[in-house]
């Protein structure tokens, strides 16, 4: 083997080795978008989540006031029946 072929092989791999780095470094920009689109998608998620979870809870605390105002003297009933409960298990 002649110098001018290790001269030649080391160059090859020189280039070898930064196009390895070249492609490297757009895998990690590739992963790291990625990354960020899915995040951005579990974020989505939960807002979506969120936000029906606060329709159902507005749709229950509706449907209590409605049951309230049709029948409010059973409503305060319950309601002084569930306190006192409550006032008798926390006295123990």
């Amino acid at each position: 083997m002649t110098s001018r072929d290790t001269d030649s092989d080391t160059a090859q791999l020189k280039a070898d080795l930064s196009q390895i780095q070249k492609d490297i470094a757009a895998l990690t920009e590739t992963m790291k978008k990625l990354g960020s689109n899915r995040g951005q998608e579990g974020v989505d998620a939960v807002k979506r989540a969120a936000d029906a979870t606060e329709r159902q809870a507005r749709a229950a605390v509706q449907s209590v006031e409605d049951q309230i105002s049709e029948r409010p003297f059973p409503s305060v009933l319950v309601a002084f029946g569930l306190g006192f409960l409550v006032g008798k298990l926390l006295d123990r």
